[in-house]
């Protein structure tokens, strides 16, 4: 019996290099990288010929333009990405009856206080946001099979994660301000491939479809996350981070002060691993994966 094959698209990228790393371990499928293939969704175009040879069962794409303040001044290019690419992937997806698997942002909602389902009204506050929105959109309105993940925080051992950003930061001793008022949830690379790795059968499966959320359990303030990290490095960096309030945080694009995913749908349809996200982090750390 032919193993089904699943495709890793962005296998270079924080997210996607990890879950082929893992993924590739299970025995029951095929797991190909988009890197073996030389296939990129910045040119999935022509490269589209590529995947087309090795007619994969389900493509997982971890591609997008995911920079949150560039995205604001490269429109354009966030825009191809993030819609007009995914798009052309998804119309070929649903021709030769291809699932896809997408992951999109929590930066869909406005930030409030609460926590967010599914049915709640977007409002994206930046072109990022905005951006992976209508990136669900055109998946949904494709007519490919799709299921559709949004995650909040991503945390990796990759040079742009929050994790190493804030470890650089600590051991070159630069000042390290974070806000103590807004609050989130992990959601680790780990979290994800365990999850992929529980519930393979059913992400594959041709006829489970939908838009659900996907986050580590606890709600945690960025600053209460920087502090963890702080403690892993030692006592030679003892209060290095520094409260700072959310109002006082300068930057160049707005981002949501609450990011609160309510995961109540997954539950129902998944197994959701239980990863404590200090425990997470701190195998990254230790990995450096």
């Amino acid at each position: 019996m032919n193993k089904k094959k699943i495709l890793i698209l962005g296998s270079g990228g924080q997210l996607g290099n990890y879950l082929f790393k893992n993924l590739k371990k299970i025995k029951k499928y095929q797991i190909v990288s988009s890197q073996s293939l030389n296939v990129r969704l910045i040119n999935i175009k022509k490269d589209i010929r590529k995947i087309l040879k090795i007619k994969p069962n389900c493509i997982i794409n971890c591609s997008g333009y995911t920079n949150v303040p560039m995205a604001e001044k490269n429109k354009k290019k966030a825009i191809d990405l993030n819609c007009n690419k995914l798009l052309y992937l998804a119309k070929f997806c649903k021709k030769y009856k291809i699932k896809i698997i997408h992951f999109s942002t929590d930066y869909v909602f406005p930030g409030k206080n609460k926590l967010y389902n599914i049915s709640d009204m977007t409002k994206p506050i930046n072109f990022y946001g905005y951006t992976k929105l209508r990136g669900e959109k055109l998946l949904k309105k494709s007519g490919c099979k799709y299921l559709i993940f949004r995650i909040s925080w991503l945390i990796s051992g990759h040079k742009s994660s929050f994790l190493m950003k804030i470890k650089n930061r600590i051991t070159e001793h630069k000042n390290v301000n974070v806000i103590n008022d807004a609050f989130s949830s992990i959601t680790s690379v780990k979290l994800i491939y365990t999850f992929f790795k529980i519930n393979l059968d059913q992400l594959v499966d041709y006829k489970i479809i939908g838009l659900y959320h996907l986050r580590n359990n606890n709600i945690v303030s960025y600053f209460t996350v920087a502090k963890f990290i702080e403690s892993l490095l030692g006592r030679k960096y003892k209060n290095s981070v520094k409260k700072i309030k959310f109002r006082n945080y300068k930057s160049t694009v707005k981002i949501p002060k609450f990011s609160k995913l309510n995961i109540i749908k997954t539950k129902r349809t998944f197994i959701i691993p239980g990863n404590k996200w200090r425990d997470d982090i701190k195998f990254i750390h230790e990995n450096k994966n």
